[in-house]
């Protein structure tokens, strides 16, 4: 594995990849032709009350970014954008030589699976900061009814401006497991207000 600062930075010029409070180039207000010139054409397309477009692109070993852009359907124009990063730390920890799946639901409740994601969570701790020294503190809530569990690490920062709000969760996804994979998310949702 490369050294997790390449890694978290990698991760993080693709969510971003833009100064400001922007991700990937479009903010609220901007066209969906904009959109599908920074994005390209490899999208699902939405329709109905809540027209939108979705795109699904591969990072890294084993991360996944998906991302959502919803529009008004008259002006064409985007009034939110939501980002999910996404990273499945049972592959690292097999990856690192574990294959006891009593040892992975321990470290699991035991909240130590970070440990072999450390260039996620560097990752989150980049995007937090980004917005920080944009927008200031945000507020914290640590209160979920999904993920309330504390190996779930639930956090949600929540900022808010004249035009727009922007609000980041993280959290341990095991509801599915063992059946479904344990998922580490990321959620960044941007609005308009």
């Amino acid at each position: 594995m490369k050294n997790i600062e390449k890694l978290s930075s990698e991760l993080f010029n693709s969510v971003i990849k833009d100064k400001g409070i922007a991700f990937r180039g479009i903010n609220i207000g901007d066209s969906i032709d904009k959109m599908i010139a920074i994005e390209g054409s490899s999208f699902s397309h939405g329709t109905g009350t809540l027209p939108n477009y979705k795109y699904f692109i591969e990072l890294g070993e084993m991360e996944e970014l998906i991302l959502v852009y919803s529009y008004h359907e008259e002006s064409k124009i985007i009034y939110n954008i939501e980002v999910t990063l996404k990273t499945y730390p049972k592959y690292y920890w097999e990856q690192s030589g574990n294959t006891d799946e009593l040892e992975l639901y321990q470290q699991t409740m035991n909240n130590e699976l970070k440990t072999f994601v450390k260039h996620f969570t560097a990752c989150q701790d980049l995007i937090t900061s980004h917005f920080e020294n944009q927008l200031g503190k945000p507020t914290l809530d640590l209160k979920h009814s999904v993920y309330k569990h504390p190996h779930q690490n639930f956090s949600k920062l929540t900022w808010l401006s004249e035009d727009m709000r922007l609000v980041a969760m993280s959290f341990m996804n095991d509801k599915n497991y063992p059946q479904g994979p344990i998922v580490m998310e990321l959620v960044l949702m941007l609005t308009a207000t």
